[in-house]
């Protein structure tokens, strides 16, 4: 069976950079619901020392300008939603595994995809 898979690493945090793209250059952390621990985290952030599953009081405390963002579930499906139908122009049966990881199913596919050998 044909399979291909897509991962986007830190798929929340790519979520708040798609909507707010300044943040991409900023020293940023997500944290979990109960404010207590670092999620995911920018390029900028960890390259201060900021890691994932750092204990925010501690995160702050080494990058006093850390922007801490809560995480948004609704819109972390909301953008899983439109990459499944993107992929679904090409594939008709995708698999979602954990988050930030889609499975398009190739299995039966008629029509080539441009560079692809098919």
């Amino acid at each position: 069976m044909p399979l291909a898979c897509l991962v986007i690493p830190a798929l929340s945090f790519a979520c708040e950079v798609a909507e707010r793209p300044a943040l991409a250059a900023a020293a940023v952390a997500l944290t979990d619901e109960s404010r207590a621990r670092v999620l995911e985290r920018s390029e900028r952030a960890a390259s201060l020392g900021v890691w994932q599953g750092m204990p925010l009081r501690k995160a702050t405390a080494l990058c006093p300008g850390l922007i801490v963002l809560e995480q948004r579930p609704a819109l972390v499906a909301r953008i899983a939603a439109h990459l499944v139908e993107a992929i679904a122009s090409i594939s008709p049966i995708v698999e979602e595994g954990e988050p930030g990881v889609f499975m398009p199913i190739f299995t039966g596919l008629k029509r080539s995809i441009p560079g692809w050998g098919w």
